[in-house]
């Protein structure tokens, strides 16, 4: 579990800027709990990860953005022990205020800063993918100041827009027994099987199981276990010795083409350059100028 008490400050976050925007990776240390003074922060996740908030634990899949909100108390630590890749982008409290108040629904706004747990969303693959472009220059250090001032504000009104078609409607809590079978597929021996154990798990028709994935999960079944698999093989080309085609089976894939292909639609590198790369992972910050 998490250790220490920590609250953080804009100040001090973001190095006097208006926003910050990098990469982390969750290796050996969970990070500590923690609140933020006065700014906000957005977590992409690209991995899953458990989020803990106000005394609630929840597992966070891949393709999830987290809204966390200076009054959340929360920490994030390994799911499964295995290593965790996150996006982080921290903004002024006044740059929040102002967007809100360019969308104008005082009952989203309430929605999102009044929810007991850290509001966050389920993307698709795509719509994850057009985050992470949008994004993109945020995190180049190139940017000019002037740039960037005006872009982030663009992209904060692009990742409110995912808030308020998906959050805006998700009143319903996700079920119970849904819940459940979603962390029951993180174990190897479960998304290895892929859909028909999902199914079985679920004790519902494919059909039923499919329209509940989808409309809590904003994904299918298909989908959420090949992320799952990917987030897997990608984590063991990390710490194994094991061959790409070794691990491509263990983890439910029986075409090695498929999952290079998916591999690299989600990280944007193949596998065997993403095993080269990644052998020693480190954290990675980039400050904006």
């Amino acid at each position: 579990m998490p250790e220490k008490n920590k609250s953080y400050n804009s100040k001090n976050y973001l190095r006097g800027c208006d926003f910050l925007c990098y990469y982390w990776d969750i290796i050996d240390d969970d990070s500590p709990f923690h609140s933020h003074l006065d700014y906000y922060e957005f977590i992409i996740t690209i991995d899953s990860v458990f989020h803990h908030n106000n005394g609630i634990t929840e597992i966070i899949p891949p393709n999830n953005i987290l809204f966390v909100r200076p009054k959340d108390y929360h920490a994030l630590t390994k799911f499964n022990n295995n290593s965790v890749k996150v996006l982080y982008l921290g903004i002024v409290e006044s740059a929040i205020e102002d967007t809100f108040n360019f969308i104008g629904d005082n009952n989203f706004k309430n929605l999102l800063l009044t929810h007991n747990t850290t509001p966050h969303i389920q993307l698709s693959n795509s719509e994850l993918e057009k985050t992470l472009q949008i994004i993109k220059p945020l995190i180049n250090p190139q940017y000019s100041s002037f740039n960037n001032s005006c872009y982030y504000k663009f992209t904060l009104i692009k990742l409110f827009e995912y808030f308020y078609k998906n959050f805006n409607n998700a009143d319903t809590p996700i079920p119970n027994w849904l819940h459940e079978i979603c962390v029951k597929m993180h174990l190897v021996e479960n998304f290895s099987q892929g859909f028909s154990k999902m199914v079985e798990l679920s004790n519902c028709s494919r059909g039923h199981l499919c329209r509940c994935m989808k409309k809590y999960y904003n994904t299918n079944p298909t989908d959420y276990i090949n992320d799952i698999r990917l987030s897997y093989i990608a984590n063991q080309l990390t710490v194994s010795n094991q061959s790409i085609a070794q691990i491509c089976f263990e983890a439910g894939f029986n075409n090695v083409g498929y999952m290079y292909r998916l591999f690299k639609e989600k990280y944007g590198i193949t596998p065997s350059k993403y095993k080269r790369t990644n052998a020693i992972k480190h954290v990675v910050k980039i400050h904006p100028h």
